[in-house]
């Protein structure tokens, strides 16, 4: 089973502040390392699409922290439909799953990507997530309340997402990049694929605030 893992990378993070939130650290070790030393050891072929003014910066870190990392950089894309596409181009041919991941997500796990590949049955991608717990409004653009979905149908989705290589290449040769898609299930679904929800009982935490760098170190070790 060859398995392909591309992290994204390419955002600017300006809701975190002025430094990029990806060389922000926890015990030490930029976030986007903790997320490439999760997985780099349990997949076949890495590749981080990350901003091109950067591609230095982020190769020269991550041979500081993983010598000999063999992780292929590739510009990112003005969006992450974008950042997606180009790393796709990479992607080595004898690919079974692609999995698709947040480098600002430095908590999720190997075993994670291993019990999803488990579960992915006759679906065409998995993608793991949270049951909301909150009441969630929709709003329209002046706020006024339209609707309220229903909870028990409703999940808070993470990464890493993981598909069946050819079907998400497919996906994304498919649709237009300006369709507005935020994840990369949205492709597939839009495209026509099934895909399925994993309950992650694991903290997945997404680091897009100053206070997420701390919140995010209790979980590690």
């Amino acid at each position: 089973m060859f398995i392909s893992v591309i992290i994204v990378g390419g955002g600017a993070g300006t809701r975190f502040g002025r430094q990029n939130k990806l060389f922000a650290e926890i015990n030490g070790i930029p976030v986007f390392i903790h997320s490439i030393r999760n997985f780099i050891g349990s997949c076949n072929q890495m590749i981080m699409a990350v901003p091109q003014a950067m591609i230095d910066d982020f190769s020269r870190t991550a041979e500081q922290f993983i010598p000999e990392n063999h992780i292929i950089f590739t510009p990112g894309g003005m969006t992450r439909y974008g950042s997606v596409t180009n790393a796709l181009k990479l992607v080595d041919p004898n690919a079974d799953f692609i999995a698709v991941h947040d480098a600002a997500r430095p908590l999720a796990s190997a075993k994670l990507m291993r019990d999803m590949i488990q579960h992915i049955g006759n679906c065409s991608g998995i993608i793991p997530g949270k049951k909301v717990t909150d009441t969630i409004k929709e709003i329209d653009q002046n706020k006024i309340i339209t609707g309220t979905p229903a909870r028990a149908r409703l999940m808070a989705v993470e990464t890493p997402q993981i598909f069946k290589a050819k079907e998400l290449i497919h996906a994304y040769n498919t649709n237009p990049e300006d369709s507005g898609f935020t994840d990369d299930a949205s492709v597939m679904e839009a495209a026509g694929f099934k895909i399925i929800c994993f309950d992650n009982p694991d903290p997945n935490i997404k680091i897009t605030f100053p206070e997420d760098i701390e919140r995010a170190g209790k979980f590690m070790p």
